[in-house]
């Protein structure tokens, strides 16, 4: 895998400065590779794919999950550990294989995690309401 990481850094630095904004489209590294493989981490190919642009909107996805996290410890939720576990598991798949490439993956855990904020701001609310009635 450090030998694709290192091809496709490669790749990213031969890139010109659109391509470094826009990105180069999906799956772009197995296309244009030489060795005809993706980069076997999601953030590289977010880079390569996706440019300074999907890249940043990639990681504020991730910022956005964390911070739900957040707010699910502080509020003391049974949900916190969960959430933890698949923001873990998402950062793990992300970083030796892909998340986003394969999106049977990325949509189970998002489908996971839509769970999880309904159940928690369905409490969250009723639970405003209760205090709100006495």
């Amino acid at each position: 895998r450090v030998d694709i990481w290192k091809h496709t850094w490669g790749m990213i630095k031969q890139s010109n400065i659109i391509a470094l904004i826009f990105g180069h489209g999906f799956n772009s590294v197995y296309y244009n590779s030489s060795i005809s493989l993706s980069a076997h981490t999601d953030f590289l190919e977010v880079i390569y794919d996706y440019g300074i642009i999907g890249t940043i909107l990639y990681f504020r996805f991730y910022a956005v999950l964390v911070k739900y996290y957040v707010r699910l410890y502080k509020a003391k939720s049974e949900l916190a550990a969960p959430m933890m576990c698949s923001l873990v598991l998402a950062l793990i798949l992300s970083t030796t294989s892909h998340l986003l490439i394969y999106p049977t993956y990325f949509i189970f855990l998002c489908i996971f995690w839509g769970i999880i904020a309904g159940n928690f701001e369905r409490t969250w609310i009723m639970n405003k309401r209760r205090k709100r009635n006495g």
